[in-house]
C-alpha cells in the first residue's frame, strides 16, 4: 500500500484508548461498519475518518484506500483484528 497524505498508521500504544472511543461512538450511533456501507458514506461526505482492521483482505483495503484517496477522506489502518473490534462495539 502506498503512503499518501491522507493515509495514516496508528501507533501501537494507543490501541486501548481507540477501543474505548469506538465503544462510545457505537453507543452514540455514530459508527459505520462494513466496507460497502463505509464506501457509500465516504461518497456522501459523511465520514471524516475511516479505520481499517489489520486482518481486512487486500481487496477490501484497496477498495477503501482508492475511495478515500478519490474523495480526500482520512484513513487509518489499525493493528486490531476484526474479532476484537466486534467485541468492543
Amino acid at each position: 500500500m502506498t503512503e499518501s497524505a491522507n493515509i495514516h498508521r496508528l501507533r501501537p500504544d494507543t490501541e486501548k484508548k481507540l477501543l474505548g472511543l469506538l465503544g462510545f461512538a457505537a453507543r452514540a450511533r455514530k459508527l459505520v461498519c462494513g466496507a460497502d456501507l463505509c464506501r457509500d458514506a465516504i461518497r456522501r461526505g459523511q465520514l471524516p475518518l475511516v479505520l481499517v482492521a489489520s486482518d481486512a483482505s487486500a481487496n477490501t483495503i484497496k477498495r477503501i484506500t482508492d475511495t478515500c484517496k478519490y474523495y480526500e477522506t482520512d484513513m487509518c489502518q489499525i493493528p486490531i483484528p476484526v474479532s476484537v473490534l466486534s467485541k468492543q462495539i
